[in-house]
């Protein structure tokens, strides 16, 4: 019994070192968390990774990983184990924890494939860690996110409201923003108020005028509301400008715009254009002959509106006039109104290209009555050196005269118009030619809707004379 009990001090040294077996692999436990993960990675990320949503893919999966303690996979902060442990009798052995971290890096690894394209898999396929596969995805993809910033930036410099409502202009901005965070670029919201002014048409000037000398920053929520009040404020005065009222207690018409900046103007004032409450005859029916010469191509016996040469904007006349002056030779004239903001005529013959008008838009009145809009097109204005465009035309039936707007005519002809007591005068805003010009009568600057030109210059070509 003594040397039994002697032989206890003799344990080895090593004694504390665990000699069991280590645990195999069927013995390793997948953790709950990843087993959450796993089932509902497809419902949360719900985009498959492309090059142009890589951004957003990035931030979405890496936010899951990390809610469930596995972000240092993808980044990674959490390295693998060694794959073996020393025993204590100095033989190698599996470590369990690396067989742990390699079946949740595996899973890992499955489960950022079920993210990302069919496209894109083959870039991945070979490697053999979530890590590195993260690794992989940010050095190919930020390069070309780069790219697409700098070109969503130059788009979103040339944006502009033209052809647009409010809405769909807001809508694209607001699209570009979000694909330039997108793609990882960033922007500020001042830089966003900035673009949005930048695109809006110079009706908007004194409304961008207002908000850039604001002493007060405004967020761009307050700024969608007020573009949106503004475009209703500027449609409904739009409809009031085009007017026209029976004022006349002999029943003949007067001319006017119900702004209320233009009440009580006498017809002396001078280079505006707009109608005082003088009255003119009523337009007349159309003679069915018409003995003059043609405005466009200078033969006699036709009018302009019947010219052959009615529809080609190309053709220029033969005569080498500079300036045209407009005598009636018509009994249905135009009218220049700077309160109009439409052409309007009530002779369907007038336009070219005519289509029935579906808008919901109609002329008032000064009583209040409506008018009706029949037909849109386009028309001209013929003068010798060119032909000015009267684009879109409204055809209103119920209409007594014909209107040219003013701010219409010179915007889309680049052309300018002055006025003084005697009359007026169209000139080419590029090379200061004169196109037209005409008389005043009783505070009204009419054009003749089928004009005869006298040449201001006598020199005529000799092809003119032959036409004649």
């Amino acid at each position: 019994m003594a040397d039994s009990s002697a032989s206890a001090p003799s344990t080895p040294s090593g004694a504390g070192i665990t000699t069991d077996p280590p645990p195999t692999s069927t013995d390793v436990v997948i953790p709950p968390t990843l087993k959450f993960l796993l089932a509902n990675i497809k419902n949360v990320i719900n985009v498959q990774l492309l090059p142009e949503n890589y951004p957003t893919w990035r931030s979405a999966i890496y936010k899951f990983f990390a809610a469930n303690h596995f972000s240092g996979y993808l980044d990674g902060t959490i390295l693998p184990p060694p794959k073996h442990l020393l025993t204590a009798n100095g033989q190698l052995t599996l470590n369990p924890q690396h067989s742990t971290w390699t079946l949740i890096d595996q899973n890992l690894s499955v489960a950022l494939f079920s993210t990302i394209s069919p496209a894109i898999l083959p870039y991945i396929l070979t490697l053999d860690t979530s890590a590195s596969i993260w690794k992989t995805l940010e050095q190919r993809f930020f390069s070309t996110n780069r790219s697409r910033v700098i070109q969503l930036k130059n788009e979103l410099q040339s944006i502009s409201m033209q052809g647009k409502n409010m809405i769909d202009y807001l809508a694209t901005i607001k699209t570009t923003v979000d694909n330039i965070r997108a793609a990882g670029g960033t922007i500020d919201n001042e830089d966003v108020l900035h673009h949005i002014l930048n695109g809006l048409p110079p009706s908007y000037q004194s409304f961008k005028t207002t908000i850039r000398s604001s002493l007060h920053p405004i967020s761009l929520d307050d700024l969608y509301s007020l573009l949106r009040s503004e475009e209703v404020h500027q449609t409904t005065d739009a409809l009031r400008e085009i007017s026209f009222s029976n004022t006349s207690s002999e029943g003949q018409a007067a001319l006017f715009s119900n702004r209320g900046r233009s009440r009580g103007r006498s017809s002396s004032q001078r280079g505006r254009g707009r109608y005082p409450s003088t009255n003119i005859p009523r337009a007349a029916s159309r003679t069915p002959r018409f003995d003059g010469d043609c405005q466009i191509c200078g033969k006699r016996g036709h009018s302009a509106t019947n010219c052959w040469h009615r529809g080609n904007f190309s053709y220029t006349p033969p005569s080498s006039s500079n300036i045209a002056l407009v005598t009636e030779s018509d009994s249905s004239p135009w009218y220049l109104d700077s309160g109009a903001s439409a052409h309007l005529t009530p002779d369907s013959q007038s336009l070219q290209q005519s289509t029935p008008y579906n808008g919901r838009d109609q002329v008032f009145v000064g009583n209040g009555n409506p008018l009706p809009i029949q037909n849109i097109g386009n028309g001209i204005l013929p003068t010798p050196t060119r032909k000015l465009a009267l684009t879109p035309l409204f055809h209103v039936p119920r209409l007594t005269h014909r209107l040219i707007s003013i701010s219409k005519l010179t915007r889309d002809n680049n052309c300018s118009i002055t006025f003084d007591k005697s009359g007026f005068r169209v000139k080419d805003t590029k090379t200061k030619q004169s196109l037209l010009r005409g008389q005043c009568r009783n505070g009204l600057y009419p054009i003749p809707c089928s004009p005869s030109i006298v040449a201001a210059s006598t020199t005529v070509a000799s092809s003119t004379a032959a036409l004649s």
